[in-house]
């Protein structure tokens, strides 16, 4: 009788983690790992920090000093068919050409399609060498809105507008 009753039991159980077992995930919704130091991003906008940069009034070397080597979150991004073309170079261009954002993992990117809304962070090293704009590196491509970034008290710098 008592054998009867656990394998009941354990029928029953294994029949419950199998069903909660067999739903489907949807891979953009999930997030990858990111390193503690992301999350004390700045919120901007790539049009706002180009012009920090190169807008009639700044000084180029002094938003070096103010902009470089932090870390940046551009968010709500409409992922368009622009910015797919470039993720097999290991690249996405964020607004227009401004800014070059050298992915840390190009297949991250890949889960995307057209029509999606992503944000992206990553570590600006401010003025390409090579290319008019700024160019970031490491950048994480997250599902919009799936992380809370900058993370409360986080995101200390602050971007001038003219």
């Amino acid at each position: 009788m008592f054998n009867r009753i656990a394998a009941i039991i354990s029928v029953t159980l294994i029949a419950l983690i199998g069903l909660s077992g067999c739903t489907s995930v949807n891979a953009a919704a999930i997030p990858p790992n990111i390193p503690p130091q992301y999350y004390n991003c700045t919120e901007t906008d790539a049009y706002t920090l180009f012009q920090a940069y190169y807008s009639r009034y700044a000084n180029i070397s002094m938003a070096s000093v103010q902009f470089d080597n932090q870390y940046y979150v551009f968010k709500n991004l409409k992922v368009t068919a622009e910015l797919l073309k470039t993720i097999k170079d290991g690249y996405i261009w964020i607004s227009n050409g401004q800014i070059k954002g050298k992915l840390l993992n190009p297949a991250d990117m890949k889960r995307f399609k057209v029509g999606d809304k992503v944000d992206v962070v990553g570590f600006d090293t401010g003025v390409s060498l090579n290319e008019a704009g700024l160019l970031f590196k490491d950048c994480i491509v997250l599902p919009a809105g799936s992380v809370q970034l900058p993370s409360p008290g986080g995101g200390g710098a602050s971007i001038p507008t003219y």
